[in-house]
């Protein structure tokens, strides 16, 4: 038996404006608010408010006392930046990692990773793995055919060195690529960003990777819960300040670690860290204690100090 309900019917923005009134949130500025719903979407917005909602005795949902619009716009607006500033973290990192990949196992062979003599390939999982990264590279490279690097090789050499491959690289196609190296070259990568067991490096980088592809499809990060974990992470992440392992703030210190080996004068955690508190200013009706439970985040904890 189909218990499924009809899909939901077309509603106007006012009438949206009405379903969160009639929920018990306030809106001081209705003109206001429709503008932002025309603009943002109202399920994507609605996303921002689930941790302020809760059901009555009669199962219907409700938001809780002194849930204002202007919070849940805001918080989608924190959210906004907080994407932003991780990508441009990322895109530091992932510039590095193509950089002394392609310098340390290009030192074996120039070929990889069509050589497959860096990789090993002694188990299913990674020739499945392995079959996946040249199916994706044949692709990159048809789409990058154009680029003039990419041209360039293509007319006058016999093949595509790695350190030139790798720049059309994303930064899962890396990912994957890292897991399947053959332990000697995983393990001179890792100890470039200060990890001795490749494996944890390699779970580093697949939350990164995550991260990544959260932030650059504008899904909600902030108080997302994660569904993995890196072992050993003591190593990077100093437990004083953050709460859980599967919160935003403890992966925002990873991402810090490894950006600091790179760029060693960093301020990048400075920066999250005043965007968390601005949102503490904007988010008048909500408590710092909500904030940072949500984040993940110490209260009051300062790693700048």
């Amino acid at each position: 038996m189909d218990n499924k309900k009809s899909i939901k019917k077309w509603t106007s923005y006012q009438d949206q404006i009405d379903i969160l009134k009639s929920r018990g949130m306030t809106i001081d500025d209705e003109s206001r608010a429709i503008k932002y719903l025309q603009n943002i979407n109202y399920y994507r917005l609605s996303g921002y408010s689930f941790i302020f909602r809760y059901k009555d005795d009669n199962d219907k949902h409700r938001f809780k006392e002194n849930t204002h619009f202007e919070d849940i716009k805001e918080l989608y607006v924190f959210d906004k930046k907080l994407r932003l500033l991780i990508l441009d973290a990322i895109e530091t990192i992932e510039v590095s990692l193509k950089a002394n990949i392609a310098y340390v196992i290009g030192q074996t062979n120039s070929k990889v990773p069509f050589d497959t003599s860096v990789f090993k390939l002694n188990n299913r999982k990674n020739i499945v793995k392995y079959s996946e990264i040249i199916n994706t590279v044949n692709t990159q490279l048809i789409r990058s055919k154009d680029e003039e690097f990419i041209s360039h090789h293509d007319k006058n050499y016999k093949d595509i060195p790695v350190w030139a491959l790798l720049e059309i690289f994303t930064m899962g196609n890396i990912s994957n690529l890292y897991t399947i190296l053959k332990p000697e070259y995983a393990k001179q990568i890792s100890e470039i960003y200060g990890i001795k067991n490749p494996y944890i490096f390699s779970r580093i980088l697949y939350s990164i990777t995550l991260i990544r592809n959260y932030s650059s499809h504008h899904a909600r990060l902030w108080n997302r819960r994660f569904k993995h974990t890196i072992e050993k992470s003591d190593i990077f992440a100093d437990k004083n300040l953050y709460q859980k392992p599967d919160q935003f703030y403890f992966f925002a210190l990873t991402i810090d670690f490894v950006l600091k080996k790179i760029l060693p004068n960093s301020n990048w955690l400075e920066k999250l860290d005043d965007l968390i508190y601005k949102c503490l200013d904007e988010t008048k009706n909500t408590s710092n204690e909500f904030i940072f439970e949500q984040i993940g985040k110490v209260l009051d904890s300062d790693p700048i100090a």
